[in-house]
């Protein structure tokens, strides 16, 4: 095996400008190095903090050199699903690639990289969408010249896990798809490298084989670091999580807040896990939210309850807020020494915010792949993640208490992957966009829809074409060639239709009254009050010519925040899972709990699951606080007669997964695809045949044969009715 010397020194001097602060090599440049240097297909799936940022460029801008390619054109493209982490390469990289006299540059909606192409540019799918749409070059004549994208020979996709089973992960396939059809059209002899990084892959060698093509190999490196979770039943100490610790013995560690005093209790315990230890203080909490309307109110009211306690700068961090306001908080809370950063999934990859001494979770995050990319932002110099766990329900708790032992063992959450047909709609929008004068041939189209899938997917590709015609969004000319229809042509004489990600468009600009400078953008349909919480201050509202304009207010009167327009995300059946885990049952349980008013089914099968019970059981009632994990009324004794051979049961779950559309991220193109195709795809991610094989497999027992979770279920019970 090579020395890290050796390694190094088969960079050349991208060896030196890479490592030279690295006292030795990381397990994860050691393993990824020799693959990537050789041209190979790598996704690296390793812990947050293990240098996967060196491991993967290094050795992909050393073969370029390598290979003698021209620096002053486009050669690596790296792919961040945020714009906070293409900042964020983009900072690190500038830095590492200055010395080498190599250019790097950014493209999204903040900032753009300009009319000549750098060497190194990072992007986001939908920006990359845009260049290859709108950057071909054509002759005087009309005739094609090329392509700005050409030119490029790697990838690199970061943060891969946050692409997998989603629309904009099934985009970025069509793109790789699309930047090798330029390359076979450049005639190049060097086909694409590709290459991706993740702490969080639930099935790496799958998620590689859809992102980074068929010839790949996946470069695992184990490590985790020990999670500390700050604990006030035992005197407001950090408790070490054991590895014979289970789910239900952590749930008295996590803090409970409901109610009307739900934010000083939040307020308490970050605070009282701040200034707990005095051997090793606390100064930094990134503090993790589910939503936008909540950062906004936790925000406000932390400035207020720490501002008499201890000088503590606190922050605010969402995709409303306008990108100086993100750049402001993170730069921030990177350079203040005691500082609480309140944040939802924007800051939940690895940003670098500086050092985190501690994460707060309020609330669970939909999965144990959330959960571990949350904490793992704490702890990265010292080794260890502090983690201050608050639940604002008894459902939280047990899910919390759950997914912490599932990080705890390095256990992820399975997806399931199906693929969303709806990208394919945007992408023969943008495929025929990249052609504006001629269009594009449907057997170009059915081609390459065959380059992302497989062979059926052509003739699944000609019917959406042949669908998208009849309505008028296509249309036929110059014999089997397809051009924009009107409608579509208006689109993209405007800002087009690059993205994939649902409820995105842009709404109303909200307004500093004293600067003048916009602050965030709200989606359509969100409601504001006259006095507001927002971006961790107080404000008066007034709406003027189509802007919010807020004025500050010295009050510091709690005030109301605003409601976005979003909406709670359903409860999934992993989520249902990490309750009953939490509960101490076993993933195979159903629960018969007779309160004596009512007779309780806990099914733990998430929402679709509980609407097909519905479905086939009419006199199940649901209950609103328990959504997704029990049902009133006792299915256990009739559970037998739900069979998949039987017709009327099948076409019964059938209806339920057929109009359960919303519950998915199916992409905002979905009702442009033939009826029938649309059903294919919601049965693809749910197949019928789940169902019936969950209800098969379930072992009914009454709460009187196992008595400790009486209790349990009295509380949860008790809150629901």
């Amino acid at each position: 095996m090579s020395s890290d010397r050796d390694l190094v020194k088969s960079l050349g001097r991208v060896g030196l400008a890479f490592f030279q602060s690295f006292p030795e090599l990381r397990e994860s440049q050691r393993q990824a190095i020799p693959p990537i240097l050789s041209g190979k297909n790598v996704l690296l799936a390793c812990p947050t903090a293990s240098g996967k940022t060196e491991a993967v460029f290094a050795p992909l801008i050393a073969s370029i050199l390598h290979r003698g390619s021209s620096v002053d054109r486009l050669r690596l493209m790296a792919v961040a699903p945020t714009r906070a982490l293409v900042n964020d390469l983009h900072q690190r990289l500038t830095d590492l690639l200055q010395p080498l006299g190599l250019s790097c540059a950014r493209q999204t909606s903040d900032h753009h990289a300009g009319n000549h192409l750098p060497f190194v540019l990072i992007t986001t799918p939908e920006s990359l969408d845009s260049l290859l749409s709108r950057r071909s070059r054509f002759g005087h004549d009309g005739s094609f010249a090329g392509h700005d994208l050409d030119s490029v020979e790697a990838v690199f996709i970061d943060e891969a896990h946050l692409f997998d089973s989603s629309a904009r992960g099934d985009q970025l396939c069509w793109l790789m798809a699309r930047l090798r059809r330029l390359k076979r059209g450049n005639y190049s002899r060097h086909t694409i490298q590709i290459c991706g990084a993740s702490a969080t892959v639930t099935s790496p060698l799958e998620l590689a084989g859809r992102l980074l093509g068929g010839d790949c190999e996946v470069v695992a490196v184990a490590g985790a670091r020990e999670i500390l979770l700050f604990d006030s039943t035992a005197g407001d100490s950090w408790h070490r999580l054991t590895v014979n610790e289970s789910a239900p013995s952590l749930v008295q560690r996590i803090h409970l807040v409901e109610g009307t005093s739900a934010k000083d209790a939040t307020a308490a315990a970050i605070w009282k896990a701040m200034s707990a230890d005095q051997t090793r203080s606390v100064r930094k909490v990134l503090v993790f939210v589910p939503s936008r309307g909540l950062c906004d109110e936790l925000s406000t009211f932390l400035k207020q309850y720490l501002r008499p306690l201890r000088q503590i700068s606190v922050f605010a961090h969402h995709g409303s807020l306008d990108k100086k306001v993100r750049e402001a908080s993170e730069q921030g809370f990177s350079q203040n020494r005691d500082a609480v950063l309140v944040a939802t999934s924007t800051l939940e990859v690895g940003v670098d915010i500086g050092d985190v001494d501690a994460v707060a979770l309020i609330g669970p995050p939909p999965n144990t792949n959330g959960l571990l990319q949350r904490i793992g932002r704490a702890g990265r110099r010292e080794g260890v993640t502090r983690v201050v766990a608050i639940a604002r329900s008894p459902v939280e708790r047990l899910a919390i208490a759950s997914m912490l032992a599932a990080a705890r063992d390095g256990v992820c959450d399975p997806t399931t992957y199906g693929r969303r047909w709806s990208v394919c709609v945007q992408q023969i929008s943008s495929f025929v966009r990249q052609a504006p004068t001629k269009g594009r041939r449907v057997s170009d189209i059915q081609a390459l829809a065959e380059d992302v899938w497989d062979t059926g997917a052509g003739a699944k590709a000609e019917s959406i074409v042949q669908h998208l015609v009849n309505q008028s969004l296509l249309s036929m000319a110059h014999g089997d060639r397809v051009t924009l229809g009107d409608d579509w042509q208006r689109l993209w004489e405007g800002m087009g239709m690059h993205g994939n990600i649902e409820g995105g468009s842009v709404g109303v600009p909200v307004v500093d009254a004293s600067t003048g400078e916009v602050l965030a953008q709200l989606p359509i349909g969100s409601k504001v009050p006259s006095h507001i919480s927002f971006g961790g201050s107080n404000w008066s509202t007034e709406l003027q010519g189509g802007e919010l304009v807020l004025t500050g207010l010295k009050s510091l009167k709690e005030t109301a925040s605003i409601r976005y327009g979003s909406r709670r995300a359903p409860m999934s059946q992993h989520f249902a899972r990490h309750v009953q885990l939490g509960l101490g049952c076993t993933e195979l349980d159903f629960f018969r709990y007779d309160s004596g008013e009512s007779t309780f089914t806990f099914h733990f099968g998430g929402l679709i699951f509980e609407k097909c019970l519905c479905e086939l059981f009419p006199g199940l009632h649901a209950l609103p606080n328990l959504s997704g994990i029990a049902v009133v009324g006792d299915i256990t004794s009739v559970i037998g007669k739900v069979k998949l051979a039987d017709k009327q049961c099948r076409e019964a779950v059938k209806s339920v997964i057929n109009s359960a559309g919303k519950m998915f991220s199916l992409g905002p193109f979905h009702k442009q695809l033939p009826s029938l195709l649309q059903d294919e795809v919601l049965q693809s991610l749910l197949p019928i045949e789940d169902f019936f094989n969950w209800i098969a497999s379930r072992k009914v027992l009454s709460v009187d044969e196992v008595q400790v979770l009486r209790s349990r279920l009295e509380s949860l019970t008790a809150d629901a009715i």
